[in-house]
């Protein structure tokens, strides 16, 4: 049976939250040594293998080939990476934001964006459409 669309925002949102706390941690650790461009990033590749795992067989619970969720979600991942990392550099460096709150208002463009890929194309169940 399929789950509701209710039920995979809130595991959505429990694998995100986790991978955003482990990648906020990276980021305060990393900030003053790297930069927090850097940071971000480095945040970022450390926690995108657990929310593949994660989202593909506990979120969605989908039967896709391995290779083929992987492509996708690393190429939403990739994309939500950049939005990110230029909304962070926009808010620190144009609009004055400071470099340890701005990756959180990041999540209020890139939250959305992924979870509606992630069921919709990268972890689509057979005869779902976006």
């Amino acid at each position: 049976m399929f789950k509701t669309v209710w039920q995979q925002l809130i595991q959505f949102g429990l694998v995100g939250g986790l991978n955003t706390l482990l990648t906020y941690l990276l980021y305060l650790i990393l900030w003053r040594g790297v930069g927090a461009t850097a940071a971000m990033g480095i945040g970022y590749a450390v926690t995108s293998l657990l929310g593949l795992i994660l989202n593909r067989s506990w979120v969605f619970k989908s039967q896709q080939c391995w290779q083929k969720a992987a492509w996708r979600y690393y190429a939403t991942y990739l994309t939500s990476f950049f939005l990110s990392m230029g909304l962070v550099h926009l808010w620190t460096q144009t609009w004055g934001l400071s470099e340890t709150s701005a990756p959180l208002f990041s999540l209020v463009l890139t939250v959305p964006f992924n979870f509606i890929l992630s069921k919709f194309w990268v972890f689509r169940q057979s005869g779902v459409k976006l």
